[in-house]
């Protein structure tokens, strides 16, 4: 996925932004979102992004669980790149 802009008119931006999960309904034919904000003490890194099965990103079980999952999955991306550990050729 590439770089979205964080004053995009979208629920990535808006959960980045916000700090707060945001859904995106579907209906009967097409999948609905959950998109969870990446937080650490240091504030928002990223956006977890999953398609629900249309109704399912209501269910507040499911919510919770996206929540849940991104904060592990936060705890495991660093905020920054780790420095490089290859030898420096001259």
């Amino acid at each position: 996925m590439s770089k979205l802009a964080r004053d995009a008119d979208n629920a990535a931006a808006e959960a980045y932004r916000s700090g707060q999960l945001q859904t995106v309904s579907g209906s009967r034919t097409t999948f609905g979102a959950l998109v969870a904000p990446l937080l650490t003490p240091s504030g928002c890194l990223g956006v977890m992004a999953a398609e629900i099965r249309a109704g399912k990103e209501a269910d507040q079980h499911v919510q919770a669980l996206a929540t849940i999952f991104a904060a592990q999955l936060a705890a495991l991306v660093p905020a920054t790149p780790a420095p490089s550990t290859s030898p420096i050729k001259a």
